[in-house]
C-alpha cells in the first residue's frame, strides 16, 4: 500500500523525469520510495527502541542479569517487528538487510551498555552495604 506522501514523492519523481526530457522509470521511482521508507523505518525504530529502553528497562535496574537479558531480547523483537511492518517490499532484499544489520548493531551496543550499567548499580549497592 502506498501512503499519500509516498504517492506525492512518486508523482514528483515522474514529473522531474519528464521535465528533464526523460521517461519515468517505475523501478527507479519504486527504489527511491523504498529507500526513503527504509530510512524512515530505521530512524523510527531506533527512536522506539531508545524510548522503550529508557522507560521500561533502565528504570527496572538493578535486576538479575537474566531478567535484563530477557527484557532486552523482548525489546529487540518488538523493535524488529516495528521495523519490518514499516518497510516496503521484500524484507529479505539487500537494502532491507543492510538496515536490519545496522539496527542489530545498535541494539547490541544498547545491550552491552545496559548490562554494564546494571553491573555498576549492583556493585555500588554492594559497596554501600559494606560501608
Amino acid at each position: 500500500m502506498v501512503s499519500g506522501q509516498q504517492l506525492c514523492d512518486l508523482a514528483e519523481s515522474y514529473v522531474e523525469a519528464l521535465n528533464k526530457g526523460g521517461i519515468p522509470v517505475i523501478e527507479t521511482a519504486w527504489e527511491y520510495m523504498q529507500s526513503s521508507e527504509l530510512e524512515n523505518a530505521y530512524r523510527n525504530t531506533l527512536e522506539f527502541h531508545k524510548k522503550e529502553l529508557n522507560s521500561r528497562i533502565l528504570p527496572s535496574l538493578p535486576s538479575p542479569e537474566e531478567k535484563v537479558i530477557d527484557n532486552l531480547k523482548l525489546l529487540k523483537t518488538e523493535s524488529l517487528n516495528n521495523f519490518t511492518t514499516h518497510t516496503l517490499g521484500d524484507i529479505n532484499n539487500t537494502k532491507n538487510q543492510k538496515y536490519l544489520q545496522k539496527l542489530k548493531a545498535e541494539f547490541h551496543l544498547g545491550k552491552v551498555q545496559t548490562k554494564k550499567k546494571n553491573t555498576e548499580i549492583i556493585i555500588k549497592a554492594c559497596q554501600n552495604i559494606l560501608d
